[in-house]
């Protein structure tokens, strides 16, 4: 009796899957255009480059001159800072809150004097602008602050030893000063940690995206619930066919209708890059098979398509799951799509499909983590990375179990 109850909702697949593949296909290319607008927005190429700090005032004294020619071309920092000029500040002004600059400062007479004095007497100011800030702005004032204790205390112990030694040997130290933050890249490792969880800004949202595109999969196949009538549960029931029988043979024909949605998205991915890998690298700044730890030069196009497939087939299964007791615990159409659009919704939210994690309150992260959306989140991070995704694969397949249980329960109280 399973067999035949299978067998009928798998014939049921064939009248459904032409309108649902349409319909996929229709929100895959939407989400496509959102990764791309994400991706490769001015924001995110600012991001990517140099950080641009204005300069006002006059930059001819000797001193001076040499430090800003340091940055520009001696020192690490010129691959991230590029230093502008400007003779009014209310060009500078302007360009700052025009974000043409990240911040901008102002060298007045009395710091030219204070240098050529060798006394530590006056200041430059530094703007930033004000109110909520981005990543530049956050970056420039920590740059700042590093500069101004490199510069202040290097000021100090040089203008302390010219009090007792002659100006040979203050010269002696200035350049020893300068060899030493010049070399300071030598002692130490830059790391980057990416825009959240080691992952980088296009690794990021394309795996957010991915995963909720994996929801609205099981979104787009809502019609596969339409027509389910009290009264066949009760003759299959009467059939010898237990309530939990009946959800797992529905349940399978629901997945192999996402599974088979999935199939066909990943096959016109896989096709777009390899005829296009250039520019997927030039959009993204990835090898095309970096989640999957391939490229295209290594490993032909099924290779890939079968990799990625089999990583994602976990996740899939859990939202399948999720969709499925959604859609059983809901009654009526309307209700049925309010209520797992705005589910769906609010959880990748929370689990930072469409933001970062770390800029939501540590309860909400928390919460975030431990949804069925955090720990798939969490799965493909560790697969993109190549750690240990063990616990976040026994999570789905609890939370799969859970689900399926829960309908089980659900459908029983129809049955009676």
């Amino acid at each position: 009796m399973f067999s035949k109850y299978l067998l009928l909702q798998l014939k049921r697949i064939t009248k459904l899957l032409p309108g649902i593949l349409a319909l996929n296909l229709a929100v895959a290319a939407l989400m496509a255009a959102i990764a791309y607008g994400l991706i490769s927005n001015s924001a995110y190429q600012l991001d990517s480059q140099r950080y641009r700090l204005g300069l006002v005032g006059s930059t001819d004294q000797e001193l001076l001159k040499l430090g800003i020619q340091g940055i520009q071309s001696m020192d690490q920092s010129k691959y991230m800072i590029e230093l502008v000029d400007y003779r009014d500040e209310d060009r500078a002004k302007s360009a700052m809150r025009h974000g043409k600059i990240s911040a901008y400062v102002v060298i007045t007479p009395e710091f030219l004097d204070s240098i050529d004095s060798m006394k530590n007497d006056s200041k430059i100011t530094y703007y930033a602008t004000s109110g909520q800030k981005g990543i530049s702005n956050v970056m420039m004032d920590e740059v700042a602050s590093a500069v101004s204790h490199l510069v202040v205390y290097s000021e100090k112990g040089i203008c302390s030893l010219r009090e007792y030694m002659g100006q040979v040997s203050v010269n002696a130290i200035f350049m020893t000063y300068i060899n030493s933050i010049l070399a300071r890249t030598n002692v130490a490792t830059i790391e980057s940690l990416g825009l959240s969880d080691g992952l980088s800004t296009p690794a990021y949202y394309i795996i957010g995206i991915s995963l909720f595109f994996m929801l609205l999969i099981s979104f787009c196949s809502i019609s596969f619930f339409i027509g389910h009538d009290r009264a066949r549960t009760l003759f299959f029931r009467a059939k010898g066919l237990a309530a939990w029988l009946q959800v797992l043979a529905e349940y399978l024909a629901f997945f192999a209708i996402n599974l088979i949605s999935l199939g066909l998205i990943i096959v016109l991915v896989i096709l777009v890059i390899a005829f296009n890998s250039q520019g997927f690298s030039h959009i993204t700044g990835m090898n095309p098979g970096e989640f999957i730890g391939l490229t295209l030069g290594q490993s032909s196009v099924i290779t890939i398509m079968f990799k990625l497939a089999f990583g994602l087939l976990p996740v899939l299964a859990m939202m399948s799951a999720l969709g499925f007791f959604v859609f059983e615990a809901i009654q009526g159409l309307i209700n049925k799509i309010l209520v797992a659009f705005m589910l769906f919704i609010g959880m990748s939210y929370v689990s930072g499909y469409f933001y970062p994690k770390a800029f939501f309150p540590a309860r909400v992260q928390t919460i975030g983590e431990c949804l069925p959306t955090g720990v798939a989140f969490s799965y493909l991070k560790n697969v993109a990375l190549g750690d240990n995704s063990d616990l976040s694969l026994l999570w789905m397949m609890a939370y799969l179990l859970g689900f399926l249980l829960l309908a089980t329960c659900i459908r029983r109280s129809k049955i009676r």
